[in-house]
């Protein structure tokens, strides 16, 4: 079971990327979308929308980690654009992103690309956090890839 999960994970890893590794300016192609929902902090329950739209990989011969830029949107409302890194650690991507600094509503994302469910992990899973800059709201997101 142990080797079957390694093969997975790293079979995501190598398909994310060769997608970003391929990406080599700004050409407002989308990597990935997601949905679903953020919850927390005493706030209601919302659909959360998260776009990739691009991604470079720093390497020296081995891929490190990325840098990305993307978008969300919270109950389908205006975008909200971030930038950030796509790292990997114990075989696990995941991505840490910032929105802009220029709104008190704004912060960062931690989000974990495949999560652990009861059955195992869903690769189609991402979860992680929103948490303000000030951090006194800290929401926990949950969505899927889009086909």
């Amino acid at each position: 079971m142990k080797n079957v999960l390694t093969l997975f994970v790293s079979l995501i890893v190598v398909l994310l990327f060769n997608t970003c590794l391929s990406q080599t300016e700004y050409d407002k192609k989308v990597l990935g979308t997601w949905t679903g929902t953020i919850s927390g902090s005493g706030i209601a329950t919302k659909n959360i929308t998260i776009v990739i739209t691009k991604s470079n990989y720093i390497s020296n011969n081995t891929v490190h980690e990325g840098i990305c830029e993307g978008y969300s949107m919270v109950n389908n409302g205006n975008k909200t654009t971030f930038t950030g890194k796509i790292m990997v650690e114990a075989d696990m991507p995941f991505i840490e992103v910032m929105e802009p600094k220029t709104s008190n509503k704004n912060g960062s994302f931690h989000l974990e690309f495949g999560c652990f469910t009861d059955n195992g992990i869903d690769s189609k899973l991402t979860c992680g956090t929103w948490t303000s800059y000030d951090k006194t709201l800290k929401r926990k997101i949950n969505i899927r890839k889009k086909v």
